[in-house]
């Protein structure tokens, strides 16, 4: 508490997993576009929202994968996770 204001707790599930804890990937992909017809691009974000990948996904599955790793002693294979994110910049 500074000045006594209370910062709020942040929801998990709310944030995309690649601002916290990270993606953590060798590999991405981007896509570049100009939105031209905002109903439209409306309407393509409502479809891929379901599979934005949140902070709790993103988090859940790292420790997964470190526990995997420390039990055997090297690398996990057959442990794989592709994430997605959305970035709308503004002009």
């Amino acid at each position: 508490m500074v000045d006594g204001l209370e910062e709020p707790l942040l929801d998990i599930n709310e944030i995309q997993g690649n601002s916290v804890p990270g993606f953590n990937k060798d590999y991405q992909r981007f896509l570049f576009f100009d939105i031209v017809e905002p109903v439209l691009a409306k309407r393509w974000l409502s479809y891929w929202t379901p599979y934005v990948s949140t902070a709790q996904e993103v988090i859940q599955f790292n420790r997964l994968y470190q526990l995997m790793r420390e039990r055997r002693g090297e690398e996990p294979d057959g442990i794989m996770a592709t994430w997605l994110k959305v970035n709308i910049p503004t002009k």
